[in-house]
């Protein structure tokens, strides 16, 4: 789902120009045949960041005014700095993956430098990415082998976040109907993960059912509330655990995901390497560990108690099925 250097430029040019534009104004504009323009147009289209209308026989083009106003603060900062820079390869899932990192890190109280290790991909991409981010001044070297985001940096990161939330969002919405709701999660540079809650029960071919729409695989009755979930990568069961707590992080939720893991039990110090994560922390994660592992004598604020979990297995009779681990 990667943008061209030319998708982003004439996405720019939409954003900026802030008034419809026909197809064949903006090709001369652009100075690209109408045909190969048509061809960058349906794909901006599909991914939601350009409205076509028509009048008539003629097509309409506009760009999103919130599209507008959100780069606006990017340039703010970085005056210099232009769409096609961070929108086109790779780009925008670094930066979103380094909004989820600084953000993480500042949470947990830790430095918010980063090394090339801490990018997850091949060094030699990563030296080249960095180098690039470096020279528009999103990132620089504090010191020898420690790289860290500036702080005029921080609409652009928030921005490619954004726009890629969109992006998956629009592409969820060719197969999933009645989607209220998505959770995404860019922990992983590579590849984003994504959980999409529906009003609407959906067969789709690209998407598969996780969290609480699953759990029935797993012998656990669950009453319906009207809600489905699908995710865009085949769950197992730490997936399933995971999305369940990145959709609600209450007690019921902690219950349920308990519930599951004792009647599934594995080596659960697996969930920690899990690589996508929507932003649950090792804390957690590992303060979970410890309450199922002590049954509930380690538990923290927001834990249910241990017979709140062991009445809710017995509760929704659980029938015992062979898990995927």
């Amino acid at each position: 789902m990667n943008l061209s250097k030319t998708d982003a430029r004439v996405l720019a040019f939409l954003i900026e120009h802030r008034e419809r534009i026909t197809l064949t104004e903006l090709a001369k504009q652009l100075n690209i045949k109408k045909n190969n323009l048509g061809i960058y147009i349906k794909k901006l289209e599909k991914y939601r960041l350009i409205t076509v209308s028509r009048i008539g026989r003629t097509k309409q083009l506009n760009g999103s005014y919130a599209h507008f106003l959100g780069f606006s603060k990017v340039k703010e900062k970085l005056p210099s700095l232009k769409l096609e820079d961070i929108l086109t390869s790779k780009i925008p899932n670094i930066l979103a993956y380094l909004q989820w990192y600084v953000a993480a890190r500042f949470y947990q109280k830790k430095s918010i430098y980063f090394g090339i290790s801490d990018i997850k991909l091949p060094g030699i991409t990563t030296r080249r990415i960095l180098k690039k981010l470096s020279s528009l001044g999103i990132v620089y070297q504090p010191s020898k082998g420690w790289y860290s985001t500036r702080k005029e940096a921080k609409e652009a990161l928030r921005f490619c976040s954004e726009i890629l939330t969109e992006i998956y969002v629009a592409e969820a919405e060719h197969e999933l109907n009645g989607i209220i709701g998505a959770r995404i999660s860019f922990d992983n540079p590579e590849n984003a993960e994504c959980i999409f809650i529906t009003e609407k029960e959906n067969t789709p071919t690209s998407y598969w059912p996780t969290a609480y729409s699953i759990l029935s695989g797993y012998g656990i009755k669950l009453i319906g509330a009207g809600r489905y979930y699908y995710s865009n990568i085949k769950p197992k069961i730490i997936d399933v655990a995971i999305h369940m707590l990145a959709v609600y992080n209450d007690t019921r939720s902690i219950m349920y995901v308990c519930a599951l893991l004792i009647k599934h039990p594995f080596d659960y110090h697996k969930l920690l390497k899990k690589g996508n994560r929507f932003g649950i922390s090792d804390k957690f994660i590992s303060n979970l560990i410890d309450f199922i592992e002590t049954k509930g004598q380690r538990s923290q604020a927001g834990f249910p108690s241990w017979d709140e979990v062991t009445s809710m297995v017995r509760d929704h009779q659980m029938i015992k099925r062979v898990s995927d681990g």
